[in-house]
């Protein structure tokens, strides 16, 4: 029976100080049946090409950039709303997230 997969989400606002080595760090995990979900919270850093590159050497990558700011709670809503899609959830999870 193999492990489901999982996504781990990463909102990023003027990360680039920590990007390349938290990506580095997950890349290097040695489980491998994973995605990452990038939101760039309209940073105004080198985060957008920091992903960008990462992106291009790894398909388990998806990025997503706003071009403004977000805020951090709505950052790690539109991160998550990212990770979920195509799946189905309980009820009570999806209403949730309709808030």
């Amino acid at each position: 029976m193999s492990a489901s997969r999982i996504s781990i989400g990463v909102p990023v606002f003027n990360g680039e100080k920590f990007l390349a080595k938290s990506l580095d760090s997950l890349l290097g995990q040695s489980r491998k049946d994973f995605d990452i979900i990038i939101f760039n919270d309209g940073s105004e850093d080198r985060s957008d090409a920091i992903v960008r590159e990462y992106a291009a050497r790894d398909p388990r990558i998806r990025y997503v950039s706003s071009e403004r700011r977000t805020g951090l709670i709505a950052a790690w809503r539109r991160t998550a709303e990212l990770a979920l899609e195509g799946m189905a959830l309980p009820m009570s999870e999806a209403l949730e997230l309709e808030r």
